[in-house]
Formats: structure tokens, sequence, C-alpha cells
């Protein structure tokens, strides 16, 4: 289902049904085994940054249950992180040889893969094992759904046009930051507000409160740009790992390129949020 309420339904129901899907939706995904297990992994996550999305959206209305299950959330997401880092440094590398053809030296690919495939391959097999982590998180997820109904969500709506725009100021404010700095968490907090308002947006697209098309168009390509940041961000760092890149001076050469296109990626990015912001 998408992540948005409907025209015919009330707030209180469609928040409801929203926060249960998306939970039910990360159980599933975590059940994935074999070749879909990377799959899973990060489509749950997805599954976690709307719920959280969604929190963020709602925490002064529920004041306690934000605390308590964003917490929740943040300590089920770790868990997760390290083997999805290990499978998002080795689609970051492929992506970037496609965008960037010949960036990297064939040889150079080819042992660097392997080394991370290895790395990853380890990371799986590692007391407790990915199975275990997995069925933890997974009653962690099923104790919140079932905990739902409790939840003393709003009953009405008319109120989420002013807490939308809150975010929006927020997201704002990282733009506003990131447009005056060269910092890389400048930019990485831009990115996780941006996407905290894409997903609001998203939500409430069949409300009063929905954006405009065109801005939510805008959103869209930020957060794109923001996350093929990102991505060179991480490959930054993998570049300064001599147990991935051991040629240490092609990967000098490599970083040299990788970091001039992420300073115009900056630029572009600056572009857009300035903007859509104005």
């Amino acid at each position: 289902m998408p992540f948005r309420l409907k025209k015919q339904e009330s707030v209180n129901q469609g928040l409801r049904r929203v926060f249960a899907e998306q939970y039910m939706q990360a159980i599933a995904h975590l059940r994935k085994r074999g070749e879909q297990r990377q799959e899973g992994i990060h489509e749950a996550r997805k599954n976690f940054k709307r719920i959280r999305a969604l929190l963020r959206l709602l925490r002064r209305d529920m004041p306690e249950v934000y605390a308590e299950e964003n917490k929740r959330l943040r300590e089920l997401n770790a868990l997760l992180s390290p083997y999805r880092d290990a499978d998002a440094m080795l689609e970051t590398m492929q992506k970037l040889q496609q965008s960037l053809p010949g960036l990297i030296p064939d040889g150079m690919l080819k042992a660097a893969t392997t080394t991370l495939r290895i790395t990853r391959d380890q990371l799986l097999e590692r007391e407790p094992g990915y199975d275990s982590i997995a069925d933890r998180v997974i009653q962690g997820l099923i104790a919140s759904r079932d905990n739902l109904e409790a939840w003393p969500l709003p009953e009405e709506g008319d109120h989420l046009r002013t807490l939308l725009c809150k975010t929006q100021k927020r997201a704002r404010k990282a733009a506003r930051t990131a447009r005056h700095s060269d910092e890389v968490e400048a930019f990485h907090n831009w990115r996780k507000k941006s996407k905290d308002l894409q997903y609001q947006a998203q939500l409430l697209q069949n409300t009063k409160a929905a954006l405009p098309t065109p801005l939510r168009e805008q959103l869209k390509a930020l957060t794109e740009s923001l996350g093929d940041h990102h991505d060179l961000c991480v490959f930054e760092e993998l570049l300064r790992r001599p147990e991935v890149f051991n040629d240490r001076q092609h990967a000098q050469h490599v970083a040299d390129v990788v970091a001039q296109r992420r300073r115009q990626l900056e630029q572009e990015t600056r572009r857009i949020g300035k903007k859509m912001f104005s």
C-alpha cells in the first residue's frame, strides 16, 4: 500500500493503518533469506525511516510514545546497520563505476570487490549471526505493532499542515547551514531533514496539508542529489582503507576525482535547495 492517508478515511484510522503497514512490511522484508536478504535489509530500513519520520511529525501529539518508540527503532536499526553498510559499500562502488566509467581500473575494482564480499560474508557468519539478529529485530517490531492500538493518535488532522511547516523549517535551516559549510556532516543532516519532509509530504499528499506538486518534485530532486552526495562520501571513506584499495597511488588518484565530483554535486545541490526554499 502507498505511504499516504486515504481521502475516505479519518486521520486517526489512516495513521493507525499506515503505522501498521510499515511495521508489517519491515517484518516481512527481514524474513527474507539467501539472495533476497540484501534487498530485505534495504527495504526494511526504508520502513524504519518512514516510521520515524511519521513519529517526528506526531511527537507533540504523543511525546511519550515518540520518545519510547523512536529509541526502540534507533536501537533496532543499529543492529542492522553493519549488514546494510557492508552491502552499501559494494553497491556504491558499482554505481560509481557505472556513472563514471573507467574511474577505477579493472584490476583494482576486482580486488576491492573481492575484499568487500569476503568481509561481508564473514560478518554474516560471525556469532550470533545475521539470522539471530534479524529475529531479534523482528521481535522488537512485533512488540511495537502490538502496542499500536494503545497509541494516542490524533483524531483530527487540522494541525497537520502546521506540523509539516515545522518540518519544512527544519529542512530550510539545515539547507542554510549546508550552503555556508563544506562539512560533510552538514550535508548529511540536510539529507535527513529533507527525507523527513519528503516522507511526511508523501503521507499527507491526499489531505488539505498537501504540498504543491512543483514543490514535491523539487524535493524529490533534492533528496536524490543529496543521496548521490552521500554515496560519494561513503566511497571516499572506502578509498582511505588500505585493506580494500592496497594500491595507494591509484586510490589517491581516484579519491581526487571523487572529491572533485562531490564538490560539483554540492554546488548543484545548493542551487536546488536555494530555489526550493526561497
